[in-house]
């Protein structure tokens, strides 16, 4: 019996070598975090597959860790070692008020009347060009007295967050950067998803979950907070642009409107996790001088204020409500998001066995599944529960 299961477990191995291919299969495992190695060889290697290192994952019994503080880069808003999203429609001031946050955590000046973790923030401006730096240099002189911010750092180039290769070139500048201020970077700004996502399909799970994977990876080895920013779709009402699974990965979520295309903005809460949302607010953005060019124009940017007030009355914003999911929605999304990057099936069956395992009552999974699917979330299609 013992040999007819070695057997059976080598003819599965060897489908699964004959059924992925060699590049995927090492693409996965780049991208994977690795566990620790029982071989300090091994581990300063770092070439080596689980199978072959015969690594294993830290354990401990669950509830361990029940009464940790949760640690705030912006308190109420922005919380420590998380993934999140700030989304907006074009000229919306998405980026200006991401630039807020970075240079108040940067110089640990309060925003909005809360405490900023003073630290070092890595900003991806993958949009290149001079508006970022003016944005920057706009902030310094209405902030902080026109000094340099000089925990402020800038990556003014795309990064393929779902390349191996360009993430761990990210985790390389991290380390960088640590090593010349002796501090940790708290947080690391991807603007935008579209700018770093490769010319890859947002709208697609996969690739989706793809970036989701990369971003995991930069957070689990810096410790850093991941903010994307990104777009609506061509309804605003819908929420950001593309394939809702990064929406059930993120952490939290925040959406920007622009009223009227005037000159404030109303930044809500769209989903926030083991925290009360903060209320919906306005900011108000102000024009700042530069400087004088050569031919006698002005050259401005705009500076956002660090103190918000009551959204405009009637605005979107002011209506909406932050998402909140159930521990049980959230651990069905884990493993419905979990057989994705493994390109498992995501059958009704499968996911109720994961659900299970995870401590799951049974008898409550298809209530929950509609109340996925009538949030938008997920969708059946025939057996199969997939994002929508």
């Amino acid at each position: 019996m013992l040999d007819q299961k070695k057997a059976a477990m080598t003819n599965a191995d060897d489908w699964l070598d004959d059924a992925i291919p060699e590049s995927e299969m090492a693409r996965r495992e780049q991208m994977a975090v690795n566990p620790k190695s029982n071989d300090a060889h091994d581990n300063k290697q770092g070439n080596k597959t689980t199978k072959e290192w015969g690594g294993y994952f830290e354990y401990s019994n669950l509830a361990v860790g029940f009464d940790t503080r949760v640690d705030w880069i912006i308190k109420g808003y922005l919380p420590a070692n998380t993934l999140g999203v700030v989304y907006g429609a074009s000229e919306s001031f998405k980026s200006f008020h991401v630039l807020s946050w970075a240079a108040s955590i940067a110089t640990g000046r309060q925003w909005n009347g809360v405490k900023c973790k003073y630290s070092p923030v890595l900003y991806v401006a993958a949009e290149g060009g001079i508006g970022a730096s003016r944005r920057a240099k706009g902030w310094q002189i209405t902030y902080n007295n026109d000094h340099e911010v000089d925990n402020l750092f800038a990556v003014k180039a795309p990064v393929f967050i779902g390349s191996p290769n360009q993430v761990q070139a990210l985790i390389n500048t991290v380390n960088e950067i640590e090593k010349e201020t002796g501090e940790k970077i708290s947080t690391i700004i991807i603007d935008t998803l579209a700018r770093c996502f490769g010319g890859a399909d947002e709208n697609k799970a996969a690739d989706m979950n793809l970036f989701v994977a990369g971003c995991d990876k930069v957070r689990v080895e810096t410790g850093a907070t991941i903010l994307v920013v990104h777009h609506t779709g061509k309804s605003a009402e819908n929420g950001a642009r593309g394939s809702s699974a990064l929406r059930a990965a993120c952490d939290f979520e925040y959406s920007i409107d622009r009223p009227e295309k005037g000159m404030l903005y109303v930044l809500k809460c769209t989903k926030v996790k083991d925290s009360e949302p903060p209320k919906a607010e306005a900011f108000q953005m102000n024009i700042r001088h530069l400087y004088t060019d050569e031919d006698g124009d002005d050259v401005t940017t705009l500076v956002a204020s660090t103190e918000g007030q009551e959204p405009p009355e009637g605005s979107e914003a002011e209506a909406a409500k932050p998402l909140k999911l159930t521990g049980n929605q959230e651990a069905i999304i884990q493993a419905i998001r979990s057989r994705n990057a493994s390109g498992e099936p995501t059958t009704r069956q499968v996911i109720l066995d994961d659900f299970k395992a995870q401590g799951g009552n049974a008898k409550h999974f298809g209530r929950i599944i509609n109340q996925l699917i009538s949030k938008d979330i997920i969708v059946q299609d025939g057996d199969d529960l997939m994002f929508a």
